[in-house]
């Protein structure tokens, strides 16, 4: 596995444009699921998508 800043870098990386022009801050927890369950316990599911947006219904 990668180690956490490596992890971190590449998140970066792609979300290059993102963070340059877009986004003023982002919060990265990039745990294993090994990481993560040692941390906080079990991994959560994610939740269900049913895709589209909520912006969709206005």
């Amino acid at each position: 596995g990668q180690r956490l800043l490596q992890r971190h870098r590449l998140i970066n990386e792609v979300l290059k444009e993102e963070l340059a022009h877009h986004i003023h801050a982002l919060a990265i927890h990039t745990y294993t699921p090994e990481e993560y369950a040692e941390q906080h316990g079990e991994v959560p599911d994610s939740p269900s998508c049913l895709g589209g947006s909520k912006f969709d219904s206005e």
